[in-house]
C-alpha cells in the first residue's frame, strides 16, 4: 500500500541519513557529505510529515474491507469443503482422463501401424506386380524368340516344298517327254510289225500257190523259184515275229511310260499340297511372331507403367535415398571407420583408462556405468581425431556462402588423397583392417571379397574380383598393392556418395 511504501521509504531515508551523519562526523572537513546528511534529514522530515494522513487513510481502508475479506474467508472456506467433496470425483476423472488418454495414444499408434503396415503391403503388391509384369515380360520375349524359330523353321520347310515342287514338275516333264518317245516308238513298231505281217501273208499266199501249181504241173513251176520263195517266205516270216516282237515291248515301254507319267503326276499334285501346306503354315507362323511381338510390346508397357510409382514410393517411406556426396565430417569419419583409425583409438583410450580409472567389478556389472565409460571413450577419441576434420572440411566443403551439399572434384582433393600422408598412414595394415585382411587372404577371391565388404559394404562382382586377382598377381609386394587397392576405393566415386 501507499502508506507501507511511504513508510519504507522513511526508514530508508533515516538509515541514510544517519549513515551519512556518521560520515560526516569522522571527516568534519568534508561539506559534501553535511549538505547531503542534510538533504536526506530534511527529506526524511517531509516523508514523516505524510504518516498521519496516510495512517488514517491506511485505518479508513482497512476497515471499509473488513466486511469483504470475512465474505471472502467465508466464501473460501465453503470453496475448500466443496472441492474436498469433489476432490475424490476429480480425482476419479483424471485417473479415467489418463486411461483415455493412453487409449487414444495406443489407438494413433495402432492407426499408425495399420497405415504403416497398409502402406508397405500397397508397396509389396505394387513390387509384385512388377516382378509379375517382368516375369511376363521374359515369358513374352521368350514366346517371340521361340515364335521366330518357328517361323524359320516353316520358311525353309516352305522353301524345300517349293525346290521339291519344281524337281516334281521336273520329273513329270521327263515322263511326259518319255511317254511321247514310247508312243512314237509304239506307232513305228505296230506299223513296222504289220508291214511285216503283210508280206508274209503276200508271201505265204505266193508259196502256197507254187505249191498247188506245182502239184498239178511238176514241170511248170522251176524248183529254183519255188526254193527262191521260200526263202524269202522264211525270212519275211522271221522279219515278222521280230517286228512282233519290237512292237510287243514298244506297247510295254509305253505301259510303263504311262505308269511313270501318272506316278509323277500324282507325286507332283502331293507336292503341290504339301507345299500348299507349309505356305500356309509359314504364314500362320509369321501371324504367330507378330502377335507374339505385340504381346512383348504389351508386355514391356505393362512392366514400365508398374515400375514407374515404386521409386517415388519407396522414397517417400525412406525405403530409398537419392544418390548424395557425403559431407567432409562424414567422408572423414567414414574413412577412420573402414581403415579401423577409429577403433583403434578407442581402444588406446580404453587401456589407459583401464589403468588410471579402471571400473570396480561391480561397476562393470552396471549398465548405467558402462554406458558412461563407453561415451567417456567415445568422447576421448574424438577429442584426439578431431583435428583431421578441418582438412577434409578445406579439401571437399563449399566455400563460403556456397551450397555445403553439391558434388564437385578439384586437384587439389585429387593431390589429397594421393599424396596425403595421413591417408597413406591409415591404410597401412593394422587392427585387423582392410589391408591387413587383404594380406592375409589364402587366395584372391577371399582377397577380392575382403576389400570390396571392407571399404564399400558389398560383394565384389565377378569382373572386379578377376581385376583384384590380377592386380595382386602382377605386383611382388603383397603388402603395398593391398594398401594400394584400400587407397583406389577410398578414392573412388562410390565411396564418396550416399547410395
Amino acid at each position: 500500500t501507499a502508506f507501507t511504501q511511504k513508510k519504507t521509504l522513511a526508514e530508508a531515508l533515516a538509515q541514510a541519513a544517519a549513515a551519512t551523519a556518521r560520515a560526516a562526523t569522522a571527516l568534519s572537513d568534508n561539506q559534501a557529505l553535511q549538505t547531503a546528511g542534510q538533504t536526506l534529514n530534511a527529506r526524511a522530515a517531509t516523508v514523516a510529515a505524510e504518516f498521519p494522513a496516510l495512517e488514517k487513510a491506511a485505518a479508513e481502508k482497512t476497515a471499509a474491507v473488513a466486511a469483504p475479506t470475512a465474505a471472502m474467508q467465508a466464501a473460501t472456506t465453503a470453496l475448500e469443503a466443496a472441492h474436498q467433496k469433489t476432490a475424490p470425483l476429480t480425482e476419479s476423472l483424471f485417473a479415467e482422463e489418463a486411461k483415455a488418454a493412453a487409449a487414444r495414444s495406443t489407438h494413433m499408434d495402432l492407426q499408425l501401424q495399420q497405415t504403416s503396415l497398409q502402406a508397405r503391403m500397397d508397396a509389396a503388391g505394387r513390387i509384385n506386380s512388377l516382378i509379375e509384369a517382368q516375369a511376363a515380360e521374359v515369358t513374352a520375349q521368350q514366346l517371340v524368340a521361340s515364335r521366330q524359330t518357328l517361323a524359320v523353321a516353316a520358311t525353309q520347310s516352305m522353301t524345300e516344298g517349293k525346290t521339291l515342287v519344281e524337281s516334281m514338275e521336273q520329273a513329270r516333264q521327263q515322263a511326259a517327254e518319255t511317254r511321247t518317245a514310247a508312243a512314237a516308238a509304239e506307232k513305228t513298231a505296230a506299223a513296222n510289225a504289220a508291214q511285216a505281217a503283210r508280206l508274209q501273208t503276200l508271201l505265204k499266199e505266193a508259196t502256197e500257190s507254187l505249191a498247188q501249181a506245182a502239184a498239178s504241173s511238176p514241170n511248170v513251176v522251176p524248183d529254183t523259184v519255188t526254193s527262191a520263195l521260200q526263202t524269202r517266205l522264211n525270212a519275211a516270216t522271221g522279219t515278222a515275229s521280230t517286228m512282233a516282237s519290237a512292237a510287243a515291248v514298244a506297247t510295254e515301254k509305253m505301259a510303263a511310260a504311262d505308269a511313270a507319267l501318272l506316278q509323277a503326276t500324282e507325286k507332283l499334285q502331293a507336292a503341290q499340297a504339301e507345299l500348299t501346306r507349309r505356305q500356309t503354315a509359314a504364314a500362320t507362323a509369321e501371324a504367330d511372331v507378330t502377335a507374339a511381338r505385340q504381346q512383348f510390346n504389351t508386355a514391356v508397357t505393362a512392366a514400365a507403367t508398374a515400375a514407374e510409382p515404386i521409386p517415388a514410393d519407396l522414397a517417400a517411406r525412406f525405403a530409398l535415398a537419392p544418390l548424395k556426396p557425403l559431407s567432409p565430417e562424414q567422408l572423414c569419419w567414414t574413412v577412420f571407420r573402414v581403415t579401423t583409425v577409429y577403433d583403434r583409438y578407442v581402444a588406446a583410450e580404453e587401456a589407459e583408462l583401464s589403468k588410471t580409472e579402471p571400473l570396480t567389478e561391480q561397476l562393470q556389472q552396471d549398465p548405467a556405468a558402462m554406458t558412461a565409460r563407453a561415451v567417456q571413450l567415445e568422447q576421448r577419441a574424438w577429442d584426439k581425431l578431431k583435428g583431421n576434420l578441418g582438412s577434409f572440411v578445406s579439401m571437399y566443403g563449399g566455400a563460403p556462402g556456397q551450397p555445403q551439399t553439391d558434388f564437385y572434384a578439384s586437384p587439389d582433393q585429387a593431390l589429397f588423397t594421393a599424396n596425403g600422408s595421413a591417408i597413406n598412414s591409415w591404410v597401412a595394415p593394422a587392427g585387423g583392417n582392410a589391408t591387413e585382411r587383404i594380406i592375409k587372404a589364402t587366395d584372391a577371391r577371399t582377397a577380392a571379397e575382403e576389400l570390396y565388404l571392407g571399404i564399400l559394404t558389398r560383394m565384389p562382382t565377378e569382373e572386379e574380383v578377376d581385376d583384384v586377382t590380377a592386380f595382386l598377381a602382377a605386383r611382388p609386394d603383397r603388402s603395398r598393392a593391398a594398401q594400394e587397392l584400400v587407397w583406389g576405393l577410398l578414392s573412388s566415386a562410390e565411396f564418396r556418395f550416399n547410395h
